[in-house]
């Protein structure tokens, strides 16, 4: 494609941008904040001090410690307490006024000619600065300066390595020593065992010569190198353990450290940990020039880059230059590209290997697997174990079991749980000995595209390494970023979040309590596109969590983008146990959203069961917003194509990386058959899928019907319905798989000209109108005879839009709240964690919403009777089983589909409680409850607007502000541009 002048976002207008995060950057970073310079620092890292805190080297030289308060470190060795110290040099850039961002990689500087001269035609109307360009997982940005800065790397010819894994179980308070080498095979090799407090490190000396032989083959010997430290300390930690009984085995450090004549001292005394004349890391070398990119060999290449739907003048977030659309890249040619090293991507890169492709896989990081391995996410209970997961589960015990690991009890076998640094090893050993070229340390920035007769073609991808920037071509790829961030690049439709709005399940940072053991924890939401945001979520992310001794430093979105493809999977799917011609893979999992849904069905009381699910090949197949196939490009891993609502159900870890498995070993086939997946034929690429991977690609019920059942079978199914019909799976055992369809389940997902005549035959057959204000129903028969079955095929006619009996459901309403108080949820809330977790709601909320379906009078005394009793109750949010955050929100449901302007005063009362003042306020922001607050003013709000209200309106733009997270800003943006009617259409 040819190069385009489009808007580049600037995401800083500084004095000084530095490019880099290491201690004596933040250290000299301070010292000219003092002096007035306005700074950035723009850091590839999650935390700043990465020479520190992401090699695990927190033994303090004496210096150091003068810098670092005592509370942050340790009283005899000086090791530094990872949280306390990441957050003691925020706090340091913070309140001097400098400006952090993370996740941020340098590119170049696109007014300077390749000779380095800045060339005028291209600054900004009225500015000197300099523009640097930075590719962050939104794609490219630009910072404003005055000068730019980057940090001077150790020059090749000196560097030996140290590899530090954390270790813990050490006796008592007190500093403990051992100091030693091992022979391990051919090697000897020298460590340091050290801790204090309970915890400390374990580090073992590699010098450079000898390390690179294993990995020959590849071009860059650099993941090669860190996953043989990897296994050598896990062997010395092995051999340390059957001395030391009590010695734990923590996290692997993310990068080894680099060190000058770290090998053996005079007299073969080893100095592992703490090198002969290591280097006072609060001086390092001199910054050096950041300049455009120089190197030979490059091509100027134009390239797509970012999310075109958070760079539109409607979302408003940055002002921006025009820049044309291309990069000096350095090529490299293979047959596949894999952008992403997480949980799909590297099985997909792995089978893609093995299937004879020369593959090159793309990660940010320096370590594979993702969620289940940098996220610290490490225990997975649900999920589809093929053979495809049960390799990477055996050789993970392979290499685990030798070393005496604890572990926690699991649900179906010992591979439930597994030590997230072993399981990243394995999975790049395996890349490696399978010929997969890794490129770690290498974010992806933007997609390199041609346009053909039939519409768009993905080519490859544009990256930004520890070498440059280079652009990597492929017959095929695959965009495994776990958020869509290539394919949005390329020109994909995409959904960030709910399809409403930009709502999104919770992110994670990982809180690690021990050096192995983490918490699980779900706090708020972040667009993973924008680094401020991203910035703003980790910092807010590491002030989370008591009794913390880190967080780890990789974000785990649980959700983010939804990238639109030929099929898009919906909840209703799951419900009617789909199956497809194209069918992929096989997930399994219960219905465990962790965060905001808006499915209709949940709303109106009918949570979805813990079944397995089919995914389409033609969901991973991205489109551009016309709909047209965006070729050669696929999407693994969460970001497919699939709603908001059923997207709880398909993102287990064993489930993705299947999925990696699939997509990788369908490409090697398909590609040497010399056509790509989705032209083979149905039955061959079956074939191929089952004898892959072992997966049938079956589900255990309804096959051959698949929702297409006649008449006769559907009146059979309505009148299997009782009161007591199962409309809840939160309180089945976790091994549990249902494998018949609900006959309430059945009836919601029916299409209504079908199932309603039969809803309403049987409610005049069998059963009568009820007085529920004496409990008597027109026979004179007692409730309990038929009134909770009148209720359940009611609630079911109001579902398809039947108001005829909405009187008499809502004199049962109002009997529900006829006492002193709101009435509480009888049912389960297991793995409810916080409202609005899992759509587990007060079964009056259920009862209330799906009266508010109807417009009809009779609704109105119900709400104000609930008004009444809010406005009158202690409002505890965090009460599960209270459910005051959905008894609030019902308002604004019944409003929206009602569309009675009645509401209105109803609404205003809401939106003046004093806890929506309080969750605007900065300090509050660190609470988890904060932001679903937000989210709830938001839905107020939205529902008042939409009625016609200034007040409605007014609280979306105060939601539009600071501190509101982006999430919640861009979503009241849209509410507030959102059209103004009643909601009738269900949202699955």
């Amino acid at each position: 494609m040819s190069e385009k002048i489009t808007g580049l976002p600037i995401i800083g207008d500084v004095d000084l941008c530095v490019l880099g995060g290491k201690l004596y950057t933040v250290y000299r970073a301070l010292s000219l904040a003092k002096q007035g310079k306005k700074v950035l620092l723009a850091v590839k890292e999650s935390c700043l001090g990465e020479d520190i805190c992401q090699t695990f080297r927190y033994r303090l030289s004496e210096e150091e410690c003068s810098f670092f308060p005592e509370e942050t470190r340790t009283k005899k060795l000086g090791l530094l307490r990872p949280d306390e110290g990441k957050r003691f040099l925020e706090d340091c850039c913070l309140e001097a006024g400098i400006m952090l961002l993370y996740g941020i990689w340098p590119v170049d500087c696109p007014e300077e000619g390749r000779d380095g001269r800045r060339d005028s035609s291209r600054e900004e109307a009225g500015s000197r600065k300099r523009l640097v360009r930075v590719a962050a997982k939104g794609g490219l940005f630009g910072i404003l300066c005055d000068e730019a800065w980057q940090e001077e790397e150790v020059a090749a010819a000196q560097k030996g390595y140290e590899y530090t894994v954390l270790a813990g179980g050490f006796p008592g308070m007190d500093a403990f020593e051992k100091k030693g080498s091992v022979r391990c095979g051919e090697k000897e090799v020298f460590f340091c065992l050290e801790g204090e407090e309970g915890k400390g490190l374990l580090t073992i000396s590699l010098p450079d010569g000898g390390l690179r032989k294993r990995w020959a083959g590849q071009t860059d010997g650099s993941a090669g190198l860190l996953t043989e430290a990897q296994e050598t300390a896990a062997e010395v930690f092995g051999r340390l353990k059957r001395e030391l009984p009590w010695l734990q085995l923590g996290r692997f450090a993310p990068r080894a450290a680099v060190t000058v004549d770290a090998a053996e001292g005079k007299g073969g005394e080893h100095k592992a940990g703490m090198a002969k004349g290591q280097e006072n890391r609060l001086y390092g070398p001199d910054w050096k020039r950041f300049s455009a990119n120089k190197a030979e060999g490059c091509r100027t290449c134009a390239i797509s880059s970012g999310d075109p739907s958070l760079r539109s003048e409607e979302a408003g977030i940055y002002r921006k230059l025009p820049v044309m659309d291309s990069a000096a890249l350095r090529e490299e040619h293979y047959d596949l590209v894999v952008a992403g090293g997480g949980t799909a991507g590297a099985m997909a890169a792995l089978y893609a290997a093995r299937g004879g492709l020369r593959t090159v896989l793309l990660e940010p990081m320096y370590t594979l697997g993702g969620t289940a391995t940098a996220g610290g996410v490490s225990t997975y209970w649900f999920g589809n174990r093929f053979r495809d997961v049960r390799e990477i589960d055996a050789e993970t015990e392979k290499m685990a079991a030798p070393l005496g690991l604890p572990r926690r009890e699991g649900i179906w076998d010992r591979a439930d749980d597994f030590h997230p640094g072993i399981r990243g090893t394995v999975l790049a050993r395996l890349c490696l000995e399978a010929g997969v070229e890794l490129r770690f340390g290498s974010m992806v920035f933007g997609t390199l595209c041609e346009r053909t007769a039939e519409g768009r073609r993905c080519c490859g991808a544009a990256a930004a390494g520890p070498d440059g920037l280079y652009g990597y071509y492929g017959r095929a790829v695959i965009d495994a970023t776990g958020d869509g961030d290539l394919a949005v690049s390329a020109g994909a439709d995409a959904v960030y979040g709910s399809e409403r709005d930009c709502i999104t399940y919770w992110a994670s940072l990982a809180q690690y309590t021990d050096v192995n053991r983490y918490r699980n924890n779900f706090s708020s939401m972040v667009v993973s596109a924008d680094p401020a945001d991203m910035t703003r979520f980790i910092l807010l992310g590491r002030r989370r969590g008591e009794q913390t001794c880190d967080h780890g430093g990789y974000v785990s979105m649980r959700e983010s983008r939804h990238v639109k493809g030929v099929y898009t999977v919906n909840l209703k799917d799951l419900m009617d146990f789909r199956i497809y011609p194209d069918a992929l893979y096989t997930c399994y999992s219960n219905y465990d959203p962790k965060g905001k849904l808006d499915a209709d069905v949940i709303y109106c009381g009918v949570l979805p069961p813990q079944v397995k699910i089919q995914i389409p090949l033609s969901a991973l197949l991205p489109c551009e917003e016309g709909g047209g196939r965006i070729e050669g490009l696929y999407v693994a891993g969460k970001a497919v194509s699939a709603t908001h609502n059923v997207f709880p159900s398909i993102r287990m870890q064993p489930d993705l990386m299947h999925q990696g498995a699939m997509l990788g070993g369908l490409l090697a086939e398909s590609l040497k058959q010399g056509m790509l997946p989705e032209q083979m034929e149905c039955a061959k690429r079956r074939e191929f899928l089952l004898k892959l991977t072992e997966d049938p690609l079956t589900l255990p019920a309804l096959e051959g019907k698949n929702g297409e059942a006649g008449k006769q079978a559907l009146e059979k199914t309505v009148y299997r319905i009782t009161a007591a019909s199962r409309t809840h799976w939160v309180d089945v055992p976790f091994i549990y798989e249902e494998t018949e369809e609900s006959p309430v389940t059945a009836a919601v997902t029916a299409e209504s000209e079908e199932v309603l005549p039969l809803l309403l035959k049987r409610l005049r057959e069998e059963t009568s109108p009820y007085d529920w204000k004496n409990g008597r129903g027109s026979d004179g028969c007692p409730q309990e005879c038929t009134g909770g079955l009148r209720i359940r095929l009611i609630g079911l006619c109001l579902w398809h839009g039947w108001e005829e009996e909405a009187e008499e459901y809502a004199a049962f309403v109002e009997q529900e709240l006829s006492g002193s108080g709101l009435p509480e949820r009888a049912g389960s809330v297991m793995c409810a964690q916080l409202l609005p977790d899992h759509g587990v709601m007060p079964e009056t909320v259920y009862h209330m919403n799906l009266l508010g379906r109807s417009g009809k009078d009779c609704i109105l005394p119900v709400f104000e009777r609930a008004l009444m009793l809010l406005a009158a109750a202690d409002r505890d949010y965090e009460d599960i089983h209270r459910g005051i955050y959905h008894y609030v929100e019902s308002f604004a449901y019944a409003a929206e589909h009602s569309g009675r302007k009645e509401f209105i005063p109803m609404l205003q009362k809401l939106i003046r409680f004093p806890e929506f003042a309080e969750c605007m306020k900065e300090e509050r922001q660190v609470a988890l409850m904060t932001e679903r607050l937000q989210i709830l003013y938001l839905i107020l709000c939205r529902a008042l607007a939409g009625l016609g209200e200034e007040d409605g309106v007014r609280g979306l733009r105060t939601l539009q502000s600071y501190p509101a997270g982006l999430a919640v800003r861009l979503s009241a943006g849209r509410a507030e541009r959102e059209e103004r009617k009643r909601r009738n259409q269900k949202i699955w």
